[in-house]
């Protein structure tokens, strides 16, 4: 019952006002193992657990769905799982932790040949670059997500292209990037 509310209601104060049966819901389906139900709590509360600022909650959950899609042995529900908690990593601070779950998400894409899933890590990897100051790496990173979302005709094209002339932009400003231009 919560699951088939939490997929069909895109209204976060609805979600919210459900927030505990819910979470007790994906509980429960992790408790009994229920890997596949697991995933789809996971993917329902996401963006609400995010917007809202739940970050523990969102946190366990996301654990729950990588633990859950390992045990499915699907690599990609991994994979999604490894950038989400990236993400959330790279919002608490947690950088070191970010770019280990990028990196795994990756290498698992690479494997799977998931151009699109590994064009929006690499850009997600791209801003993390950006936040710890390393901008060359940054924008080499962006570079390559943007060459894959033009090769599939992506909408995400536009969005990578002005993350790179915005890298291009700061580079060309900081000191060391006029020292070494």
């Amino acid at each position: 019952l919560f699951l088939g509310f939490a997929e069909s209601v895109s209204d976060f104060d609805r979600l919210e006002e459900e927030h505990d049966n819910i979470l007790a819901g994906a509980d429960w389906a992790f408790a009994f193992q229920d890997g596949s139900l697991v995933k789809r709590y996971a993917w329902a509360m996401d963006s609400c657990l995010g917007t809202r600022g739940h970050w523990t909650d969102r946190k366990k959950l996301l654990d729950q769905a990588l633990t859950a899609t390992q045990n499915l042995e699907d690599k990609k529900g991994v994979s999604s799982s490894l950038l989400q908690l990236g993400i959330l990593a790279q919002l608490t601070g947690d950088y070191a932790e970010a770019r280990r779950m990028y990196q795994e998400s990756l290498k698992i894409l690479q494997e799977l040949g998931d151009k699109s899933g590994l064009a929006i890590s690499l850009a997600q990897l791209a801003l993390l670059e950006e936040k710890e100051g390393n901008l060359k790496k940054a924008l080499e990173l962006i570079k390559k997500a943007e060459s894959i979302f033009l090769e599939l005709n992506s909408p995400m094209a536009a969005q990578a292209r002005r993350d790179r002339e915005r890298l291009e932009k700061s580079q060309g400003n900081s000191w060391l990037g006029r020292i070494f231009k």
